[in-house]
């Protein structure tokens, strides 16, 4: 499966909503970043992962999150958000997302499926 980033005028296949600059909450409800990136699979368009930024003081130390869909335990449209069934510390240990500007390849999709306890999608 070839998992792309959604451009700006891009969006998922229905019923998923577009939640590009939603903000993020862990699962006690804490600020914890915004949803920068959607990637879907290349032909369906499905989503797949968000990819969550920290804003650091004055930019600096902003970090991506790469986050499969199947942690949004609640999403809101009416406020702007969508909670995760995972708290803060589990997110900070997830593995690094190094370019969030290209697709993340088969084996850190399979890292990130694997370290949140979800099998990876075929």
């Amino acid at each position: 499966m070839n998992i792309v980033r959604l451009e700006k005028h891009q969006f998922p296949s229905p019923p998923q909503h577009d939640l590009r600059e939603y903000n993020v909450l862990d699962s006690s409800g804490r600020y914890f970043g915004e949803v920068a990136h959607l990637y879907v699979d290349e032909d369906e368009r499905k989503l797949h992962f968000v990819d969550v930024l920290t804003l650091g003081f004055f930019a600096l130390g902003r970090k991506h999150y790469l986050v499969p869909v199947e942690t949004i335990a609640d999403e809101s449209a009416s406020r702007g958000q969508i909670k995760l069934n995972v708290d803060e510390e589990t997110l900070k240990r997830s593995p690094r997302f190094p370019n969030p500007l290209a697709g993340p390849d088969a084996e850190l999709q399979r890292a990130i499926h694997e370290y949140y306890g979800y099998a990876a999608p075929e």
